[in-house]
């Protein structure tokens, strides 16, 4: 399939100039460019935006809409798979396959929602949320992923509420998108909702109050929004029910905006009669009729408030070619702006996937940190005598520190539980319990937080000593399978153990949490 190039700039897009070692070099060439591209995907086309960061304003190198099938118009993963094989094309023939992606969502699938709630603990809130929001979107949030944030919190009558944003989208929309740069290798840099991304405008449109309320309308063909933003957070939007016919802009977008004057004030008094507290001060312009000061004028005549298309947002030319591409791709623009490696939307797999890649890393971070630590704490040690009274005194205040921890209680219940055959001669009892001492002070310092040990049997088997760990880990947020490899690495490391093995496991649901009940059997070492 090829693309289709509706609008390019060429006064203000300029091509990177590649040189040999950069040709060289072309899969990291994002690390000078700083480019970024945005992809809009809607239930009719998709739009994308290169944008290539500089010394002040971001540069517009490049835009493109992509048309789907009407065999598409209810098939989101073919839509999806079609849009990001496109898009992988697209990079590579640039060079910048690993520039971060970021994806806005426009459909009768995708939907935000504003709640009022009391204010209560976190998972609490997730479960009102999800009551509470199946209540006001159109469709099942239990087939949907769905991302709550707070975007302000308030008083009234002396307590106290907060006003959250709800993000929900169709499971296999998500899933579709996920999978499809994961097998197709996309970097994803952000997945979210178009209005989420349009309501970023007032970030670039320095010139306007923040803290006030304002109106963003975004004016296509396809597809015409109401933003209502107020201290720079998504507050509601809605699209209009009667879309502009198409026509070129200059002849007939005067025509095509008049309808939906009507519609326009529809929107203004229900937002005003929802959102008493705030009254649109300004409107913004964005798309394609945004350019003709017209549309301006008209608006401004039929609202009776203050408006005027987008400005700032990028370096373009003043051709007219150059504007009416700034304001048709204005979407795609502000999703390329958008932070990157944001995923409110993720599935769970995605995020097991970015926790298993966070924990090698930090745990290389943290061997490299400790092995300078150690280097560094060696040299002071020999450095100068005056060191060691200092040595003195920390081991004293680490000494109190670990007899209130609870590393020390684990042992002391541990040492309780587990006596040496006292048969012997007590010079051999008293060699065998200060082992097993040392073996229960190795457990109890190397054993987690999250972690509780409930039985620990030792006993001879064939010539060697075989020690058996009983415990249980419950977590909320956090997968125990994880903390259960962590702390049979950890084991195997130890100087006091070989062999570890994992004999059994067990995982069960408790509430919003996970429980994993474990044993383990390892070699202890002479």
């Amino acid at each position: 399939m090829k693309y289709v190039a509706l609008d390019k700039i060429s006064a203000c897009g300029i091509e990177p100039v590649q040189s040999g070692f950069r040709r060289l070099l072309g899969p990291m060439s994002g690390l000078w460019n700083r480019h970024r591209l945005g992809l809009v995907i809607t239930e009719d086309w998709a739009r994308l935006a290169l944008v290539r960061h500089q010394v002040g304003s971001p540069q517009l190198v490049d835009t493109q809409m992509i048309p789907f099938d009407r065999a598409d118009a209810e098939n989101w993963p073919s839509r999806i798979a079609k849009s990001v094989t496109l898009i992988h094309d697209y990079l590579h023939q640039r060079k910048l396959p690993r520039i971060p992606v970021n994806v806005a969502l426009l459909g009768h699938d995708i939907g935000f929602r504003r709640l009022i709630l009391p204010a209560m603990p976190a998972n609490e809130m997730a479960a009102a949320v999800r009551w509470e929001g199946n209540k006001l979107f159109p469709f099942d949030l239990a087939d949907c992923m769905v991302h709550h944030e707070i975007a302000r919190r308030m008083k009234r009558d002396k307590a106290d509420f907060a006003a959250i944003n709800v993000v929900a989208a169709g499971h296999q929309i998500i899933e579709a998108l996920y999978g499809q740069c994961q097998a197709m290798g996309v970097v994803l840099g952000q997945v979210n909702i178009l209005p989420c991304f349009l309501s970023r405008l007032l970030a670039a449109e320095s010139s306007i109050d923040r803290q006030a309320c304002h109106l963003i309308l975004y004016l296509d063909d396809d597809h015409s929004l109401g933003v209502f933003v107020v201290d720079g957070h998504l507050e509601f939007y809605q699209e209009f029910a009667v879309q502009p016919v198409g026509g070129l802009v200059g002849t007939a977008s005067i025509d095509n905006i008049s309808l939906l004057g009507d519609e326009l004030i529809s929107f203004l008094d229900l937002y005003h009669a929802q959102e008493r507290d705030h009254t649109v001060q300004f409107i913004i312009l964005c798309g394609k009729y945004a350019g003709d000061p017209r549309t301006a004028a008209f608006l401004a005549e039929t609202t009776g408030l203050p408006c005027r298309p987008a400005t700032g947002t990028m370096t373009a030319d003043s051709t007219d070619a150059a504007a009416a591409t700034s304001s048709e791709s204005i979407a795609a623009l502000l999703t390329a702006l958008a932070p990157n490696h944001i995923h409110p939307l993720a599935p769970p797999a995605y995020h097991y996937r970015q926790e298993q890649r966070m924990f090698r890393q930090r745990t290389a971070v943290a061997a490299v940190v400790t092995l300078v630590g150690l280097a560094a704490w060696q040299y002071a040690t020999y450095s100068t005598a005056s060191s060691l009274t200092h040595r003195l005194e920390t081991t004293r205040i680490e000494k109190i520190e670990f007899e209130n921890s609870p590393a020390y209680r684990t042992f002391l219940t541990l040492s309780q539980s587990i006596r040496p055959d006292q048969s012997g001669s007590r010079a051999q009892t008293t060699v065998v319990d200060s082992r097993y001492r040392a073996l229960l002070k190795e457990i109890s310092l190397i054993t987690p937080s999250s972690l509780t040990l409930s039985a620990l049997g030792i006993r001879s088997e064939e010539g060697r000593r075989v020690a058996q760990l009983d415990g249980q880990i419950r977590l909320n947020d956090f997968s125990p399978e994880i903390v259960l490899a962590r702390y049979v690495e950890t084991l195997g490391n130890s100087p006091f153990f070989d062999s570890v093995t994992v004999i059994s496991h067990q995982k069960q649901r408790d509430g919003e949490g996970s429980i994993l009940n474990f044993q383990l059997m390892m070699d202890v070492r002479a």
